[in-house]
């Protein structure tokens, strides 16, 4: 579990995984951080959220996607 900057890139890659606060403001974040150390029921919850969502992101699948745009490129030029 963890805190982010209130961002639209953090908000498509966490989805409902991480507590958010805005990003300009330390305080907002390092509330939400504060909230997770407090309450073990939002760290759980957090975390298995983290966990799914995490489940859904591999290396390898990244480097085909990214190799695969590469190539295609590469065929265009």
């Amino acid at each position: 579990p963890g805190g982010a900057g209130d961002v639209p890139v953090v908000r498509e890659i966490t989805e409902e995984a991480v507590l958010r606060g805005n990003p300009r403001d330390g305080d907002a974040i390092a509330a939400a951080v504060r909230r997770l150390l407090e309450r073990a029921e939002l760290r759980s919850r957090f975390g298995e959220r983290g966990r799914a969502v995490a489940s859904r992101y591999r290396w390898r699948r990244a480097a085909e996607a990214t190799l695969a745009v590469y190539r295609s490129v590469q065929q265009e030029g």
